[in-house]
């Protein structure tokens, strides 16, 4: 057995995000008035990919982040609104949506039987414990990192410094990450000097230049892998 422990991301790669932020929009559209169209959801996304990046190089504040989606989601549409309340309420929302991506819980099952698994992500804390905590796949995670409690990012290094230090009988050669961002996930686990193992569901490009250990299109692929 080449790995013992598993990092994974969570937001599209275990947890379906983009279904559970679109049952969140659902909601919350609604309820401020705002048409609760596709063109809208897109906006939506379309804004948040934008602050998230922004988090990730280090220009804004988890707290910021989570107002400034929708202070410019309102200032989009032109219209008046307090975006602290509309984020509070998105994120209660966002917390029910403990959707798995295809795959993940049987993945996941099997990997547990003789390997550790954590959680290694960028997710707004309360959001990612309340989708945890609905979610079978539970019992299968030792731990769960996210950046807002560590202080830090992905893909600093920094954060990944404080991931090791917190599993027991941590080793480089022994660890891999599993995840969908090339940047977060696979560059800034490269940078950490850890093997990594990029989930392309779509199949998109692999940028030149970049090194993977390992690339999947279905995260059944992974026990044969690990």
């Amino acid at each position: 057995m080449r790995y013992s422990i598993v990092l994974f991301d969570a937001d599209d790669t275990i947890f379906d995000f983009h279904r559970a932020c679109h049952h969140a929009l659902d909601v919350v559209f609604p309820k401020y008035g705002m048409p609760n169209t596709a063109e809208n959801h897109e906006t939506y996304m379309r804004l948040n990919q934008g602050v998230w990046d922004e988090f990730e190089r280090g220009e804004l504040t988890k707290e910021a982040l989570k107002v400034e989606r929708f202070r410019r989601l309102l200032e989009f549409w032109g219209r008046g609104g307090d975006a602290w309340q509309m984020s509070e309420d998105y994120m209660d929302a966002l917390g029910e949506g403990a959707f798995l991506m295809e795959g993940a819980l049987d993945t996941c099952r099997a990997l547990s039987r003789e390997r550790r698994l954590y959680f290694v992500t960028n997710g707004i804390e309360r959001v990612q414990m309340s989708r945890l905590a609905r979610s079978p796949i539970k019992e299968y995670f030792t731990d769960i990192f996210v950046s807002e409690a560590v202080g830090t990012p992905k893909p600093h290094r920094a954060y990944f410094d404080f991931v090791f230090s917190h599993i027991p009988e941590f080793t480089l050669e022994k660890a891999i990450i599993v995840g969908d961002s090339l940047t977060s996930d696979m560059a800034g686990g490269a940078t950490a000097g850890l093997d990594t193992c990029w989930y392309n569901p779509k199949g998109l490009p692999r940028p030149e230049g970049m090194e993977l250990t390992y690339e999947i299109r279905q995260l059944k692929e992974l026990p044969d892998i690990l």
